[in-house]
């Protein structure tokens, strides 16, 4: 077979886990002579990347919260320094109980960073301990760096960096170093003179446009849905059509479309839909650096007045490399600081239904419209008049709407306006002054009551009470944005179960609503995917990863872990990939005779030791050495391209091996942090405080050995490590790898 022939991998998805994986194989590509060409193709149109356009297809989470893990893979990727600029170091992190005001959680242990040896946990791994904890970074940063790591001018400036800092860092022994605490921030951040273009750090917007994405990544496709897909029984090729009648044909479709997954519903037969976690979650980020926002809210729902915000709150709250969680009884806050002048926020909070929290909402708003129109009218002047009024207000039912015939008119109101005011007010007309209920009304309370019923029809057919509607089960999902989004914040953030400082009431009162949504949480914690391919019928030709693999349940304590495992996801399926079609001898940048690309994964377990995925030098191959796979599609040594062909391989089982490593790589390790998701959720969902007691006896009485080793975990889990120093899957510079003795 000509190992020149093209691989043409397409992805479904232009979100975070698609870029990052066109990226991850355009690296691998370039260190290995592999043959591929990644095509990304986005349902939506250009508008959807703009600054405060929240993609309906992805995720909907307004910031990021990174553990170190994800870090790592994005500086292998030879992004570390521009993420230092548009990121913030979170080097603490801790949770408190609202009702007792007990710290539950803390990050770093107290213990963890002491000088006293301890047998067990002085060996863990916890990452490079020159890299951050966490990093906080907004969701759109993130977007357009990647974008701009996959543009040929861009890229070019990103390698340029790198190189620059491999030559300044390689007296110290360490390359590709990042300083993130030497980094002044953004460019471009609230306060600091404009910078246009690429140079720019952070996305202001309509970024997407203005700067030209679409024409400087060609093999980025905007507008195309997703409609079906065929493999080809004979050759295992993909041919996809879209929504638009464009037909791709292809070696590997790669799902990367979110929790809404077209991918994950045709290749399951709508057998796994995205599932209720019990609760619904608001995100939001306040810039700091803005004037108040021209719709701000002055007052609370109680009528408390909201006082101003000022740093030194700032400082109390979340102070510079922060983040902070309070949890309650069926609600949490977590507070972090992203740097740049940003803090983001969520709020999340229990429900028994799909939709509970958005429907009160909207139900509450029409009864304040209602009773807004009521209070304006001049024809019911005198104090027996207004109280029916009142009362009227005060007893409107607004949850039961009128059901439609198959004439489309009404079947639930009556023709007479009397029998509309009664009906929907369930309230008969209260008699007059010293008059015994039940007697005949009068002509002047007749009058009245027509009076009222045309008030009233008025009032609940104008377009403004008919526009509140119910949100809608868009994509598999109820949400609202905004205002809407805020003002339900402030709601559930007022309601007496959290006893937070006023400075968070302010905190939310100034947030732009364009950088607001709320929603349901949704994950797949009750029916989870046993594979992220199609194992039944040419396995590693269609490809899950991300949210469309294993979407994971928000929690305010546990970091951004959904889009670390997306990003983790890219970035392994793309080694695989190298490892299965890379030519023989192909080392970094094509050279032979230097290492070339190395994978593995940081599993939990009995599978903690697996993944090793290695690519050997030309030498190594011609000795037999380590390159030699002993078997194929062995998890502990490596597969050569060349080699698998030697044993009479195919296209066929090379990417059914693929797809089968990539699932004991992943499955194992996601499906258990998307379950362990909705377990740490528990309290969230539920009234009782079992889970927030389980933390505080943890932080109290728990040893510190592992206290210590769940810190580990966190610092590492999901993520793709490097067995050998000297083996670099992704990154970007051309010097040759540091040489161990």
């Amino acid at each position: 077979m000509d190992t020149s022939t093209q691989r043409r991998i397409v992805i479904i998805g232009g979100g975070i886990s698609g870029l990052a994986t066109a990226l991850a194989l355009k690296r691998v590509a370039k260190n290995t002579a592999l043959n591929i060409q990644p095509i990304i193709f986005e349902r939506q149109g250009p508008e959807s990347y703009h600054e405060h356009t929240i993609s309906d297809n992805s995720s909907p989470a307004q910031f990021y919260v990174l553990w170190r893990w994800v870090i790592d893979l994005l500086r292998e990727m030879g992004l570390g320094h521009r993420l230092a600029r548009i990121a913030r170091p979170v080097v603490t992190f801790k949770s408190v109980d609202s009702d007792t005001n007990e710290q539950l959680v803390t990050w770093p242990p107290v213990d963890a960073l002491s000088t006293t040896t301890d047998p067990i946990t002085d060996n863990l791994p916890m990452g490079d301990p020159l890299l951050p904890p966490m990093v906080g970074v907004r969701r759109v940063d993130l977007l357009r760096l990647l974008m701009i790591a996959l543009t040929e001018e861009g890229d070019e400036s990103i390698q340029k960096e790198a190189r620059a800092n491999a030559e300044k860092s390689s007296m110290s022994g360490k390359d590709n170093v990042v300083d993130f605490s030497a980094v002044d921030g953004a460019n471009n951040a609230d306060g600091k003179e404009e910078v246009e273009g690429l140079e720019a750090d952070m996305a202001r917007g309509d970024w997407f446009v203005r700067e030209k994405f679409l024409e400087r990544i060609p093999y980025l496709c905007m507008g195309y849905e997703l409609s079906s897909f065929i493999i080809s029984a004979s050759s295992g090729l993909v041919s996809a059509r879209f929504a638009n009648d464009h037909v791709e044909v292809c070696d590997m479709l790669i799902g990367a479309d979110g929790i809404n997954s077209k991918v994950r519903e045709l290749i399951g037969s709508d057998r796994y839909p995205p599932q209720h976690a019990g609760a619904f979650i608001c995100h939001g980020i306040t810039r700091m650096g803005l004037p108040l926002p021209f719709d701000a809210p002055t007052e609370l729902p109680d009528g408390t007045v909201i006082q101003p915000l000022t740093p030194e709150d700032i400082r109390e709250l979340v102070s510079d490399g922060a983040s902070t969680s309070t949890l309650g009884r069926g609600l949490s806050i977590g507070i972090a600081n992203l740097g740049n002048g940003n803090i983001g926020w969520n709020i999340v909070a229990a429900q028994t239904e799909e939709g509970q929290h958005l429907r009160d909402w909207v139900e509450q708003k029409r009864r304040n419209a209602v009773s807004k129109a009521v209070l304006r009218t001049s024809r019911l002047t005198s104090p027996t008049h207004m109280t029916a009024t009142v009362s009227m207000m005060e007893t409107v039912r607004l949850r039961d709407e009128p059901e439609s015939d198959s004439t489309g008119q009404d079947t639930d109101v009556a023709d007479d306006t009397m029998a509309k005011l009664e009906g929907r007010t369930k309230m008969p007309l209260p008699p007059r002054d010293g008059e015994a209920i039940g007697t005949q009304p009068t002509a002047f309370e007749l009058q009245l009551r027509a009076q009222l019923a045309e008030r009233a029809s008025q009032i609940f057919d104008s377009p403004h009470i008919v526009s509140m509607e119910i949100p809608k089960h868009v994509e598999g999902m109820y949400y609202v944005r905004g205002s809407d989004a805020r003002g339900i914040a402030l709601k559930l953030i007022t309601n007496g179960v959290l006893n937070v400082p006023a400075a968070v009431h302010a905190l939310i009162a100034r947030t732009d609503p364009q950088s607001t949504i709320a929603m349901d949480v949704m994950d797949m914690a009750d029916r989870w995917l046993d594979s992220y391919t199609s194992p039944q019928f040419h396995p590693g030709r269609i490809m899950m990863i991300g949210d469309a693999a294993h979407p994971i349940a928000t929690n305010a304590h546990n970091g951004s872990v959904g889009a670390g495992l997306a990003i983790a996801d890219g970035a392994a399926l793309a080694g695989l990939l190298a490892k299965y079609f890379a030519p023989v001898g192909a080392g970094v940048n094509g050279r032979n005779g230097e290492v070339a690309i190395s994978l593995g994964a940081e599993l939990s377990g009995e599978a903690s030791k697996a993944g090793n995925v290695q690519m050997a030098t030309l030498a190594d191959a011609e000795a037999g050495g380590a390159g030699q796979a002993t078997s194929p599609g062995s998890l502990e040594t490596g597969g050569l391209y060349a080699g698998h062909m030697e044993m009479g391989s195919d296209d066929v089982t090379l990417f059914q091996q693929l797809g089968q490593e990539f699932d004991s790589l992943r499955t194992s390790v996601c499906n258990q942090v998307m379950r362990e998701a909705r377990y740490e959720g528990g309290w969230d969902r539920t009234e009782n405080t079992w889970f927030r007691s389980l933390l505080r006896l943890s932080y109290k009485y728990t040893p510190t050995t592992w206290v210590k080793a769940s810190y580990a975990t966190r610092l590492t889990r999901g993520g793709v490590r490097l067995p050998d120093e000297r083996l670099r899957p992704l990154a970007v510079a051309t010097f040759p790898p540091k040489q161990i003795n």
